[in-house]
């Protein structure tokens, strides 16, 4: 039928920071999240992006390569969708940028996490992990 042909095509997805329901495109060769050069969730990759920066500045290839490999190969955030993710960040207050020399010799944007950045971060790693924990139990338990 056609909501068994839209159901293969797309999932429902909870969007955790607004509590809305949205329907995510799937990939048909793997059936993961479409989203946008990226597969993680907007709310995630930002969280993963303040993460990142918590240790020193860095500029955005760098965040981008971090992300990858201590993911371990997982997330690969194409620069469509990290740097307007960067840019985001800054707009909020949550991280600040200058312009310096990478390790290449290269001009780059390096982006630090501001007070307002570190708080935030707190604050959502607790909620991740609050939300992560809960899905694992749901999917460690043996429906009845």
């Amino acid at each position: 039928s056609q909501i068994a042909n839209l159901h293969s095509q797309f999932i429902l997805h909870p969007l955790s920071t607004e509590g809305y329901v949205v329907i995510i495109p799937m990939s048909s060769r793997d059936m993961r999240p479409v989203m946008g050069g990226s597969d993680l969730y907007t709310g995630t990759l930002d969280v993963l992006i303040l993460k990142a920066l918590s240790s020193g500045p860095m500029h955005g290839y760098g965040i981008g390569l971090w992300l990858r490999r201590t993911s371990r190969e997982i997330f690969d955030v194409k620069e469509g969708v990290l740097y307007p993710a960067l840019h985001r960040l800054q707009r909020n207050g949550w991280l600040a940028a200058k312009w310096g020399m990478s390790e290449t010799n290269r001009r780059a944007k390096f982006y630090r996490v501001t007070p307002s950045g570190r708080k935030h971060l707190e604050a959502e790693l607790d909620r991740l992990t609050e939300h992560s924990e809960a899905v694992l139990s749901v999917l460690k338990a043996t429906p009845s």
